[in-house]
């Protein structure tokens, strides 16, 4: 769809106005904005966006609400030295610089994802980068087909990497949400314990992956794929 207009400046020019809305997938609409101050012959890009639906990007918190419930991942006694991330406009933004090596944050893997989080120093080198990315891209109101493909390239590229080492990444929040294909519903996981276990199967660890008796079952099988371990919330 394209709308045409002018506008009378003050040094008795008319400026021509060019609006150009493009349906993309997802709801989402491409606008581009074009002004010629000489009868048409060029054209200057005044305006060049996407409007996305608001479902579609991650709600926002204040900065102490998100810093807190960022910090509730962890263990009481790796807060004060955690490094801490919030989700703002542009992405997330560093409001607290650690000394401890973990890092922790509300992680938006999707749009209705909210999954406070805090890794060791191994996953905040090579897993937290990832973190961050998406929720730029999810600000940005990327689909989450585009920001799958954007992650996928960066492993490709080797711009993103697995974890060279075991380590932990603590989830033991009692305020996990997280989205659920099946329903399209958002469901409150209980708190979890993550050991990094890339591209390792249920079938790797014997296990039914469904958690039932306590046992271990691996999630996000792949390069930063997890085993988790069910554990009591330290709130």
């Amino acid at each position: 769809m394209r709308y045409n207009g002018s506008t009378p400046q003050a040094n008795c020019q008319t400026r021509l106005e060019r609006l150009t809305f493009t349906p993309l997938p997802e709801k989402r609409v491409h606008q581009v904005w074009d002004q010629s101050l000489d009868g048409g012959k060029t054209w200057t890009v005044a305006f060049d966006g996407v409007y996305v639906p608001r479902s579609k990007i991650p709600d926002l918190m204040p900065r102490e609400q998100e810093t807190a419930l960022a910090l509730s991942a962890a263990p009481k006694h790796l807060r004060s030295g955690a490094t801490v991330y919030v989700l703002e406009q542009k992405g997330f933004t560093k409001v607290k610089e650690g000394a401890n090596g973990f890092t922790c944050l509300v992680h938006r893997d999707h749009p209705m994802n909210q999954k406070p989080t805090c890794w060791d120093r191994e996953g905040s080198e090579t897993i937290v980068p990832v973190a961050l990315r998406e929720g730029e891209l999810l600000m940005a109101g990327k689909t989450m087909k585009e920001v799958a493909a954007d992650i996928g390239e960066g492993f490709r590229t080797g711009k993103y990497v697995s974890p060279w080492r075991p380590g932990v990444a603590y989830m033991l929040s009692n305020s996990n949400r997280n989205y659920n294909p099946r329903t399209g519903k958002v469901d409150i996981f209980p708190p979890h314990v993550m050991f990094y276990a890339p591209n390792l199967t249920n079938a790797d660890i014997g296990s039914t992956g469904d958690g039932e008796g306590g046992l271990p079952f691996i999630a996000y099988q792949g390069p930063h794929g997890y085993m988790i371990a069910m554990a009591h919330s330290e709130e």
